[in-house]
């Protein structure tokens, strides 16, 4: 059906004018700094990129692209997932991968910039990635053997700092974005200068059709569907038919109204989940979801917990902690130090308690290669001084090579690539390592997980539960997850991540009821 429209620009307004027609006042309703004008009987808009986008949308003028109208020939081995992945990215230049931990992503966006380099001469890259990210970053380029080099290295933190020294002549030909989901919340400083960013790409007057933007994401569904409105918006604004993030949540959520004590304000309920799964399929030709269970053969996950007898003592200081801290996130802390085996008093006395270590001393004897083991280990451990304790525990003696990967960085820049060479076996390997510090590293020839304490935040437990699961595990092996228990807390706090719920909120009265 054809609806007859008339358009004036004005200033930085577009006037639209025509006949009645319910369908196009929805569309047009949702368009940024959409308002109607009583008095010239037209609707005005912004005269923006994502309302340029949404009307030749509209009008038929943009359509998606085949996202299989490419060839790519590689020399690298692939995996099917990975060639759809690299396929889709060339041909719709600005895209999000949102593949599982462990499918492939950094190779696919390797791939995707010597395709750019080589075919159609895009040697200006930018990567903008959390730290950690980075070294990993380093270590696949080296791996993968790939020529071409970021021009920009960059921490979204400090990204402003490197757009301020672009010059028009020096505008990336295309950036990646690794953990995209950092972009999600539209008002943050670093999401409106990656936007700022993606606009110069997509606009970039030396490249016919723009440059490339290339989201990696690990969420292919997002607990929360607004985090997925200003990661694509930065991609193509426009492609979310609404025009901000409240009508898109208003869209895709129950709303209800509700008062905290603090006056009454709007919050989500639920999700309308019909809603939600369309949006999966309106978001397919920018978006590529890929899970591991469709992709890869993953070994099964067996959970595990050796819970240790608290002594008399030890539970006559947890109960005098509940009693003395004043807020639930301090005692969490507090529980957490003393589980681990510290805590420290006003006089600076540390009362240190070995039950846990006398259990990872157990299991660097059973995984070591003397006893038939893989001879390689990882252990979590959330606190600082743990993490210190655990390398000089291990260190002391002969038998394991003990590295730190934790909010202090590496110990060894290249312990990730001798970790995962299987031809060192002889040389006994253990990771110790902050579960919240791992964000996209490959630890896939260990056959055991350890938590010597966990973090309070699910996102944290997710991760770290995934680094095993890579191309190159041994798949015929299962994966054997290890929580060590020492205090009520640690038992509760391990069952609600794996049920999905971040504990760092606790009060101290929910605290209390965990010890009765």
């Amino acid at each position: 059906m054809t609806i007859p429209v008339t358009m004036e620009t004005h200033n930085s307004t577009l006037k639209i004018w025509s006949a009645y027609n319910k369908s196009l006042i929805d569309e047009l309703k949702v368009m940024q700094q959409a308002k109607w004008n009583p008095d010239e009987k037209c609707w005005t808009i912004a005269d923006s990129e994502r309302n340029q986008y949404a009307l030749e949308y509209l009008t038929g003028l943009r359509t998606s692209p085949d996202k299989f109208s490419h060839a790519w020939t590689t020399r690298r081995k692939l995996f099917i997932h990975q060639e759809e992945g690299i396929i889709f990215a060339i041909t719709n230049r600005r895209c999000m991968l949102a593949f599982e931990m462990g499918l492939g992503k950094t190779l696919c966006a390797i791939e995707v910039m010597e395709y750019a380099f080589l075919k159609q001469k895009m040697y200006n890259w930018w990567l903008v990635a959390p730290l950690g990210a980075q070294k990993e970053w380093k270590r696949q380029l080296i791996k993968w053997n790939c020529k071409l080099k970021f021009v920009v290295v960059s921490t979204y933190e400090s990204l402003e700092k490197h757009m301020e020294a672009t010059r028009d002549e020096n505008i990336p030909h295309g950036v990646i974005f690794d953990e995209s989901v950092k972009l999600k919340n539209p008002s943050s400083k670093r999401s409106q200068v990656a936007n700022e960013l993606c606009r110069l790409v997509r606009t970039n007057p030396s490249i016919e059709g723009g440059g490339y933007i290339v989201e990696l994401s690990g969420a292919p569904a997002p607990r929360n569907p607004i985090d997925w409105w200003h990661q694509i918006e930065c991609l193509q604004p426009g492609f979310i038919r609404e025009g901000d993030a409240y009508k898109f949540r208003n869209r895709y959520a129950n709303i209800v109204t509700v008062d905290h004590g603090y006056g009454p304000h709007k919050e989500v309920e639920s999700w309308n989940d019909e809603e939600v799964e369309r949006l999966g399929k309106r978001l397919s030709p920018i978006v590529m979801v890929k899970k591991k269970k469709d992709c890869l053969n993953l070994p099964d996950k067996i959970f595990d917990t050796i819970t240790i007898e608290p002594s008399v003592e030890v539970v006559a200081t947890a109960e005098l902690l509940l009693d003395t801290c004043g807020t639930g996130a301090l005692a969490l802390e507090r529980l957490r130090e003393l589980s681990d085996g510290f805590l420290y008093t006003e006089e600076g006395t540390t009362i240190h308690n070995r039950a846990k270590l006398d259990i990872i001393k157990e299991l660097l004897d059973f995984y070591h290669t003397d006893n038939g083991g893989p001879g390689r280990l990882v252990i979590y451990a959330a606190y600082q001084a743990s993490i210190d304790m655990l390398i000089q525990e291990i260190s002391d003696g002969d038998k394991w090579r003990a590295e730190r990967i934790d909010g202090r960085g590496w110990s060894d820049p290249d312990i990730l690539g001798t970790f995962e060479t299987t031809s060192v076996l002889d040389n006994n390997i253990v990771i110790v390592a902050n579960p919240a510090c791992v964000h996209g590293l490959t630890l896939s020839q260990t056959l055991c997980l350890v938590y010597y304490s966990n973090s309070f935040h699910v996102d944290h437990r997710i991760q770290s539960l995934d680094r095993r699961d890579r191309p190159g595990m041994d798949e015929s092996k299962a994966t054997r997850i290890v929580d060590i228990c020492h205090l009520p807390s640690d038992q509760y706090i391990v069952d609600k991540l794996n049920q999905g719920i971040s504990v760092q909120n606790l009060t101290l009265d929910e605290i209390r009821r965990i010890y009765g």
